[in-house]
């Protein structure tokens, strides 16, 4: 205050101020002095402040157990920071593994017979319950798996079964069709024609009958049994061919003769019923 009205004082002698030019210079160096001594006091405050401020850290640092204590200590002796650890998640239970339900006697039989395995076969089909006429996974009946799978021994057992069907097999295949694909099943061709089998049984795919069958294989032998039991060899396959043209083309001389033969026959008989 001394300072600005000294400057007053000052500027007022050096000029002739009127007085009320004198009084607004006043009143300015007042308002000036009222600035100046605001922003004074606001930087002394800010002062104050910071040095409180230095004198609380510096008691937090000096105090035992607080976490600037704490914190210094490590960062003078340079601790690593602990690691927490993560919980971690319980083992998991050991997965129940599922159990295969335990196979039907049908089944067992099945397998026993691809097995060729008859002492088991004669355990397992004298059960109650079991049914040796069916149709078991491999999508055959007994009597048929057991004539693809070449048991002959299995098969005259099965034959000699009172409740055996001799017609008994799948879509694809009969027991009749399927001997007369096997060689040396003369005898199991035999019995299935005296218990009825068909003769004329035609496969879904290739249209294919016993006696075509056993023109292809060259079973002349079959085609004897086939004919007289009153097998078609007039029937054609999928592809138009006879059991005589399937001879023909496999080079089975027997049997084309054999086949051309009844075929004849069969014709003439026709011709003469005219």
């Amino acid at each position: 205050m001394l300072v600005i009205s000294n400057c007053f004082l000052f500027v007022a002698r050096g000029k002739n101020l009127t007085l009320e030019e004198s009084f607004l210079l006043f009143i300015f160096c007042g308002v000036l002095y009222l600035i100046v001594d605001i922003l004074y006091k606001k930087h002394q405050k800010k002062e104050e402040e910071e040095k409180q401020v230095e004198e609380l850290l510096k008691r937090e640092v000096d105090k035992p157990g607080s976490d600037l204590y704490v914190a210094s200590r490590r960062k003078a002796e340079k601790l690593p920071q602990p690691v927490t650890s993560q919980p971690t998640a319980p083992p998991a239970a050991p997965q129940q593994k599922e159990e295969k339900p335990a196979p039907t006697p049908n089944q067992q039989l099945a397998t026993a017979i691809m097995d060729g395995d008859l002492v088991k076969v004669k355990e397992i089909a004298t059960k109650e319950g079991v049914d040796i006429n069916a149709v078991s996974y491999c999508m055959m009946t007994p009597l048929l798996s057991a004539i693809v799978n070449g048991h002959p021994h299995i098969v005259d057992w099965l034959l000699e079964q009172d409740d055996i069907d001799p017609n008994a097999g799948n879509s694809l295949n009969s027991p009749l069709l399927a001997c007369a694909c096997q060689p040396g099943y003369e005898p199991q061709v035999r019995r299935l024609i005296e218990m009825g089998a068909n003769v004329n049984f035609v496969s879904r795919e290739h249209l294919i009958t016993p006696l075509i069958a056993a023109a292809i294989k060259g079973h002349s032998e079959y085609l004897l049994m086939l004919l007289q039991a009153g097998a078609d060899p007039m029937h054609e396959d999928k592809y138009g061919w006879t059991a005589y043209d399937k001879a023909v083309e496999n080079e089975h001389d027997a049997c084309a003769r054999i086949l051309k033969t009844h075929m004849t026959l069969i014709q003439h008989l026709a011709q003469s019923e005219y």
